[in-house]
This record gives structure tokens, C-alpha cells and sequence, in this order.
């Protein structure tokens, strides 16, 4: 345990995952990845091959959720990720919001229609091919077209299902992806028999942490993940 203000514990990742990423066959790999619950113990999971690294950092006082932080741990990282053949991305570090619902929302909105995929792929539609991907889709259609949709992320759990959101610009800012991610929350928990359903987004896009908010998602936490590829 480290202990200082912005207190993070530090666990080590499972062996056999860090294992093949550092393989010749690995080409992702996640050699640390930081929590900030908004109530519990920050914290910290990390491979062994940079423990060292981590724990120098925050013994110095580098809070990985800060802007300097995600600097300082980046360049860490690189140096020893690079030893492996690992790159950081392209963009920017980001932290990611988690949010989620335990129970289906107060307010019904009856603008929204549910939807399976191939009903769905019938309409007209201004949101990407993408966002109709879900087996069920819930729908805002207005002007005889889709102009919202939610549906489930393909790798969440079914138990602890994650959704997405898309709205067409044009659309925006009027409360329909909100609309189309209460309506699909509201769905999974009232017939699909979900106990929870998630919802993440980066900080910075304020657009979709409004509607996470208005859908009536909680915040739960902060994550930050340290990326690298081949």
C-alpha cells in the first residue's frame, strides 16, 4: 500500500495475462490501469514488469488522475514498454466515466420506440451503421427517420450489460439520446431482467456525460487505462 493524500493501492495483474501480452504473440497490451471510485479506495492494477515504475511515481507524489500525472505515468510507461516492441496510441490519454442504473427510470418517454435490429434496418435512418449493430435497438424517430438509438455494447457482460448511445448531430442537444438511453436501461431491467446496466464516456465529452446524467445514470467511477499496441 501506498500511502499518501491521494492514497492508491496497488495490485498486481494476473500473471498469465501479462505474460502474453509481453509474449512475441501479444499485440495489446494494458501494463497499468487506474480506478477512482467516487466512494471506496482508489487503486491501481499494474503489471509486475512496471510495479517499480508505479510505486516510484506515487511515492514522488504523481496522482495518475491528474493532467501532469497521466503525463508522467505515460512517460514511464513508454520507456518501459518500448523494451517490449510496445507504442502508446495515437490520441491523447483519456479517463473514462462509469456510470450506472439499478433501477428502471421514473419518467417513461414515450417518444421512444424498441426496435429489433433487422426492424430497425428497415427505416431510414442518420445514425451510423455502427450504432445499429444491437440485437435490440431502443429508437427515436422523428421526420420519418431514426435520429437516436442505444443498443449493447457486443463485449459486455449479458448480466452486466454496458450500452451505448448515438444521436445525429443534426438532432442534438434536444434530449432524444437521453431519451434512447433511458428507454434501453429501462428495457434491459424491466424485461430482460437485468439487476444493473452500465454506461462509460471519456471526461471530455460533455455531450454524453449531459446524457448519462439526464438518462438517469449514476456516476460510480473514474478509470483510466494505459493502452499500448504493436
Amino acid at each position: 500500500m501506498i500511502c499518501m493524500t491521494f492514497s492508491y493501492s496497488i495490485t498486481q495483474e494476473q500473471t498469465e495475462l501479462e505474460e502474453f501480452a509481453l509474449s512475441e504473440d501479444g499485440m495489446i497490451a494494458l501494463p497499468a490501469e487506474v480506478y477512482a471510485p467516487i466512494t471506496g479506495e482508489n487503486s491501481i492494477i499494474c503489471y509486475k514488469a512496471v510495479r517499480s515504475a508505479v510505486e516510484c511515481l506515487l511515492a514522488a507524489g504523481t496522482d495518475p488522475m491528474t493532467s501532469s500525472g497521466i503525463a508522467g505515468f505515460d512517460a514511464a510507461l513508454c520507456q518501459i514498454m518500448d523494451r517490449y516492441g510496445y507504442l502508446p496510441p495515437d490520441e491523447p490519454r483519456e479517463i473514462i466515466y462509469e456510470y450506472s442504473m439499478t433501477s428502471s427510470p421514473k419518467a417513461k418517454n414515450t417518444e421512444t420506440v424498441m426496435l429489433g435490429r433487422e426492424e430497425a434496418r428497415h427505416l431510414s435512418s442518420c445514425v451510423s451503421e455502427w450504432s445499429m449493430a444491437s440485437d435490440m435497438l431502443c429508437t427515436v424517430i422523428k421526420d420519418n427517420m431514426i435520429v437516436a438509438v442505444s443498443g449493447v455494447n457486443d463485449l459486455s457482460s449479458e448480466d452486466d450489460p454496458e450500452i451505448y448511445v448515438e444521436c445525429a448531430p443534426a438532432y442534438r442537444g434536444r434530449g432524444f439520446g437521453s431519451a434512447a438511453a433511458s428507454g434501453m436501461a429501462a428495457y434491459l431491467i424491466e424485461v430482460a431482467g437485468n439487476h444493473r446496466v452500465r454506461y462509460c464516456c471519456k471526461e471530455s465529452n460533455s455531450a454524453s456525460v449531459k446524457c448519462a446524467a439526464s438518462a438517469g445514470f449514476i456516476l460510480n467511477s473514474r478509470r483510466l487505462p494505459f493502452v499500448f499496441y504493436r
